[in-house]
Order: structure tokens, then sequence, then C-alpha cells
């Protein structure tokens, strides 16, 4: 999954001004929202079965799945806030 953000002018075309790759091994980790505040900071919500997953440069553990690899792994949420650079607190 990606998350992309462009750049708002009404004069020119919009400009990329970040794109964050997020998720883990698994087909089915999910973005459920995003939203975007007053300040262009945007706030992602979502799940990963993933044994791990990342976003930015913070990676993220499974703790379901972390000893149980041969089991059907759990689901684990994720709340994110993106600055309006594109780093992930």
């Amino acid at each position: 999954m990606y998350i992309q953000s462009l750049s708002s002018s009404t004069t020119t075309a919009p400009a990329q001004t970040f794109a964050l790759k997020v998720g883990g091994v698994r087909f089915d980790d999910t973005i459920r929202s995003i939203a975007v505040d007053a300040d262009g900071v945007t706030y992602v919500f979502g799940e990963f079965s993933s044994p791990t997953m990342s976003m930015g440069g913070i990676k993220l553990t499974n703790v379901g799945t972390s000893n149980l690899a041969d089991s059907k792994p759990s689901t684990d949420l994720f709340l994110a806030r993106i600055g309006r650079g594109g780093a992930v607190d």
C-alpha cells in the first residue's frame, strides 16, 4: 500500500509532497481511514496481519503473530500521524 500527498495549488498542476510505502508481507494489510486536518497533518488508521509492517521509518510488530509462525495470524490495529513533509510520528 502507498500513501501519497499532493499540493493543492489552484494555479499549477498538483505536485507530490510525499509518498510512503505502508504495510507488510500479507495481502490483507489494510488502510481503513485517512483524514487530513486544517494544518495539513494526515492521520491514517488501519489493520495488519503481517508479522511486521513499516510506515516511513517506523516498524510495528504484530503481537499476535510474533511467536506463532504456524498458526493463523491475528490482526493488530495502527493509528499514525504523518506531518506535512511526510514524517511519521
